[in-house]
């Protein structure tokens, strides 16, 4: 037989007014608090990892409500790494008690990887924010009638979609080029930096609902003076209302020099960080 619920709650109680009363003492003496537990989040932080999980534990799922610890994943190295958001995993206080068993050291049982850790929280958050994401699509046009100063190579137009009337996000747009070399490999150019910070992820783009965003940009140096292959890969990184990132798979897109279009590829080329 397992203790009663009230003896348990009497031990946690104990447990957490000694530590109230060890920590009043030490202020009062003017001892110092013990320096190697990280640093804290931010309040904000705090707050979005909260509204991204609905307060559920991100190991067991369990609803928490206000029993919810908001706990460091790595407990020692740089200290902006530390406090970073990534850093931070909600847990109630039975997963709490068990999360440090990570640890490779512990050698009872199946220990916990700090990946698999980071990636359970992942799954947790995406179950609870998934709903917030409404249809966007980026697409690019080469040629457009209408526009044929803003269309013509080396200038693409792009096109963001909001195809919803449901709830207005934020979206992240970062674009690289490929271009094909002598010994037919990739060369991967990297993500462009233009100067709006548009196509880079550097400025975020509004789109309300059912709202379309139309641009345009001009392909890299590289890429005008070259008469190899070319594509362009695009990432999408749609940020809801509780400012919770979710990224797309990365698109490409094949440049036909001679019949001066874009066409879709099945796949993407390149490694995204």
């Amino acid at each position: 037989m397992g203790k009663p619920a009230y003896d348990l709650w009497d031990d946690y109680s104990s447990h957490v007014c000694q530590g109230l009363i060890r920590k009043r003492t030490q202020q009062q003496l003017g001892e110092k608090m013990p320096s190697n537990r990280p640093p804290p989040f931010s309040e904000k932080d705090k707050i979005r990892v909260l509204l991204w999980s609905e307060r559920h534990c991100c190991l067991c799922d369990k609803p928490c409500d206000t029993n919810i610890v908001v706990h460091h994943i790595q407990q020692k190295g740089n200290p902006e790494e530390l406090s970073n958001i990534q850093n931070a995993i909600p847990l109630c206080y039975d997963c709490h008690g068990r999360i440090k068993s990570y640890n490779l050291t512990h050698r009872v049982g199946t220990s916990y990887r700090m990946e698999e850790v980071k990636a359970r929280r992942e799954q947790i958050y995406e179950k609870y924010t998934r709903h917030l994401i409404p249809l966007v699509n980026f697409n690019i046009e080469q040629g457009a009638p209408d526009k044929p100063e803003l269309s013509t190579f080396p200038k693409v137009i792009t096109h963001v979609t909001h195809g919803s009337e449901s709830l207005p996000v934020k979206a992240k747009i970062e674009i690289k080029h490929i271009l094909e070399t002598g010994d037919s490999k990739k060369h991967d150019l990297g993500i462009m930096q233009d100067k709006n910070g548009y196509y880079s992820g550097k400025t975020l783009w509004h789109l309300n609902p059912a709202v379309r965003i139309r641009g345009n940009y001009t392909v890299p140096e590289e890429c005008i003076n070259s008469n190899f292959d070319m594509w362009l890969e695009a990432r999408l990184t749609i940020i809801d209302e509780y400012e919770r990132p979710h990224t797309m798979l990365p698109q490409a897109w094949k440049y036909d020099r001679k019949g001066y279009y874009w066409f879709l590829e099945p796949t993407s080329f390149t490694e995204w960080v």
